[in-house]
């Protein structure tokens, strides 16, 4: 019976792993200098490495950096443009790679240079002047201005 049990458990995980061999690479770039457009979407088989370019969302500055909403409905980019830097919120669709401009706020310090999302906030970590500032979730996806902004001073 354990062999049996075994037997299952092995078999149900591969028919999950083999579920997933598609997947969505979101790819953020610099579009201020060369040829970059903004956000590209690609497909990528796990099975055979190939890719597959799916959307490209235009006249994004700098989105340099992503992250999904963890219900996976919304995109995140900071936009990288020095000292009045921002962050753009999009719904994104997954099955088309498309990504719907939501609105634009100030990321509250120059050069953002990550992101992370929960299910309420949206946290962006600025680079030149070491900054964070959190940002609340509306139910639409987009963002608010943003709720607290804390500035590191000092010396590392």
């Amino acid at each position: 019976m354990k062999k049996y049990n075994l037997l299952l458990l092995l078999m149900s995980l591969s028919v999950i792993a083999l579920a997933q061999s598609n997947y969505n690479l979101l790819i953020g770039t610099y579009t201020n200098t060369g040829k970059s457009e903004g956000i590209y979407t690609y497909n990528f088989n796990t099975i055979n490495g190939n890719t597959k370019l799916k959307q490209v969302t235009k006249d994004v500055a700098n989105p340099s950096f992503l992250v999904l909403s963890p219900d996976k409905k919304f995109a995140y980019a900071v936009n990288e443009t020095g000292p009045k830097s921002t962050v753009s919120a999009f719904k994104y669709n997954a099955a088309t790679g498309a990504f719907t401009f939501l609105n634009k706020v100030d990321s509250e310090g120059a050069d953002p240079c990550y992101l992370t999302a929960d299910n309420d906030n949206v946290i962006v970590a600025n680079y030149s002047g070491g900054s964070l500032a959190i940002f609340k979730r509306k139910a639409n996806g987009s963002l608010s201005n943003a709720a607290l902004v804390i500035k590191h001073t000092g010396k590392s």
